[in-house]
């Protein structure tokens, strides 16, 4: 979300469909952090207002699994469409509750891709480190 225009899903979908298969889409937020520092300028914030707005037409489309991160869920504030009890439902929780950051290539954990407390991968394993986020 910033850098591939919500236009993309309406091609993701005709893709998928043309193959004979459903289509399942991640949406990731778009982080002005890392990698995404080099790439940021005013067409990713038009980009961002366009899923803001647009979005919302492909849900409940058949044969369609949108997902989403939870950066994309806090930008695109995606629980104004929910009821109070849809919501205790479809939303899995706040980063390190079911969810963790992995990056494979600094071979660091963290709680989120956002986060600047990385543990590298020599210093603790995968299950201690999400073990630990889980109880805090």
């Amino acid at each position: 979300m910033g850098i591939n225009d919500v236009s993309e899903v309406d091609d993701l979908i005709t893709f998928s469909r043309d193959l004979g298969r459903d289509c399942k889409i991640l949406v990731l937020g778009y982080k002005q952090y890392g990698r995404g520092l080099t790439f940021y300028d005013e067409s990713i914030e038009v980009n961002k207002a366009k899923w803001y707005t647009q979005l919302a037409k492909h849900f409940r489309k058949d044969g369609v699994v949108i997902s989403f991160d939870n950066l994309a869920i806090k930008q695109l504030k995606l629980q104004r469409y929910f009821t109070n009890d849809a919501w205790s439902k479809f939303y899995m929780g706040d980063d390190g509750q079911f969810t963790m950051y992995i990056d494979a290539v600094e071979q660091t954990f963290a709680k989120s891709s956002t986060s600047n407390e990385r543990v590298r991968w020599e210093d603790k394993s995968l299950l201690d480190f999400f073990g630990g986020l889980r109880t805090s």
